[in-house]
């Protein structure tokens, strides 16, 4: 279980500056 929750903050970490950058190609877009 542990394992699987590193993983999943991982994958938060990994996805939240992409998150970021979508959000603000798509407000410049906008």
């Amino acid at each position: 279980n542990q394992i699987e929750f590193f993983g999943k903050v991982m994958i938060i970490a990994i996805s939240m500056p992409v998150i970021k950058s979508l959000l603000q190609t798509i407000s410049e877009i906008l």
